[in-house]
């Protein structure tokens, strides 16, 4: 722990709004409750309270609120929002416009907030936080600069080491990774399948006109893909197996959704394990195919920038960004919301503005 010396706290102003601010929080045992205040023990040598513009609501969020989702709380972590104040860093100053990478361990509160305050080291604030650049298109994309993000890591991960581009590409899972991550295969020159089990969210997909990008239902995939990417939010062994009865000999599959704990070996393989460090194993199927199985998980510095470039250039249509949110709901809604995705109700990507809707 740091010296008291090194201590800040927010300003008495900050500290009394951060009394009154409305969140929604994790409440052990019964799911997500409403509360007014903010309430954190400030730590660290460094500080930020956020005033978010928008909250994206993501399935992670739904899973944990739940209790299903293992890991670190990243409860409300698809955000751009203000900085009110800042302490212990010269990196940002009080009006910043900022979004967030929720794979930095820090102290804070939940992001389904009116206020949001974050503690921690210096460096850690410094590389949690990205401010935007001068932007183009409406703030409230910005929301998806985390999503796209992983989606950009997952490409990069999916093509690492291969001699030559994949010529035929499966897309497993067509909720909002799958949908940004066959737009980075996409884009960097391969012919990509989006595939799903529902023909719901198929038509979702289809209704967002992604140009030269196919659409299935996963179970009349023909085998013989070179490069599949498993993008649900868990991959169940069903789906696992699925995957190496569509993959060709010399292929590859990787895996960007979430293994449980209770998954076990797959052929004597840890999965959890290899997608947690990014690992590639090689496997000989009962038929004699050749097949790589790969992890990703997270993202990096440059992923983040390269998606806040994405967004802010248009790049990726502002439109089909626009599209591909469904609502945009008071702060109030979020135990409901979380409970209705849950329920399966979670096509498109779900916007809290907790100060109100846009003029």
């Amino acid at each position: 722990m740091p010296e008291t010396s090194f201590v800040r706290q927010p300003s008495a102003s900050v500290r009394k709004a951060l009394q009154h601010a409305r969140q929604a929080c994790l409440d052990a045992g019964r799911g997500v409750a409403m509360r007014q205040g903010v309430d954190i023990e400030f730590l660290h040598e460094a500080g930020v309270i956020l005033r978010p513009h928008a909250i994206g609501v993501c399935r992670s969020d739904a899973k944990e609120a739940a209790g299903r989702r293992p890991g670190p709380s990243q409860f409300g972590h698809e955000l751009v929002a203000d900085i009110v104040e800042c302490w212990g860093t010269e990196a940002f100053s009080t009006g910043d416009i900022v979004s967030l990478d929720p794979n930095v361990v820090l102290h804070r509160t939940s992001g389904f907030a009116e206020l949001i305050a974050l503690d921690a080291p210096a460096a850690a604030l410094e590389a949690a936080l990205y401010k935007l650049p001068q932007r183009q298109g409406r703030l409230a994309h910005y929301v998806l600069a985390e999503p796209v993000a992983c989606a950009e890591h997952c490409v990069r991960m999916a093509l690492d080491g291969v001699s030559a581009l994949p010529e035929r590409v499966i897309v497993a899972g067509a909720g909002t990774m799958g949908v940004f991550i066959a737009l980075g295969l996409q884009r960097r020159g391969m012919r990509v399948v989006l595939a799903n089990r529902s023909e719901e969210r198929l038509r979702f997909a289809e209704s967002l006109g992604l140009h030269g990008i196919g659409l299935s239902r996963l179970d009349t995939v023909k085998p013989g893909a070179d490069l599949i990417v498993l993008a649900t939010t868990f991959v169940p062994r069903a789906l696992l197996d699925a995957a190496m009865n569509m993959v060709a000999d010399g292929g590859r599959i990787t895996l960007f959704g979430g293994i449980e704990p209770a998954f076990g070996d797959y052929l004597g393989i840890d999965v959890q394990a290899l997608r947690l460090a990014e690992r590639r194993q090689h496997l000989v199927l009962a038929d004699g195919r050749r097949v790589e199985l790969a992890g990703s998980y997270g993202l990096q510095r440059e992923d983040f920038l390269h998606a806040l470039d994405l967004i802010g250039s248009g790049a990726i249509s502002p439109a089909l960004l626009e599209q591909m949110i469904t609502g945009r709901h008071a702060l109030h809604e979020v135990p409901a919301l979380l409970r209705a995705m849950n329920g399966g109700q979670d096509l498109g990507k779900r916007l809290i503005l907790p100060h109100g809707p846009p003029p």
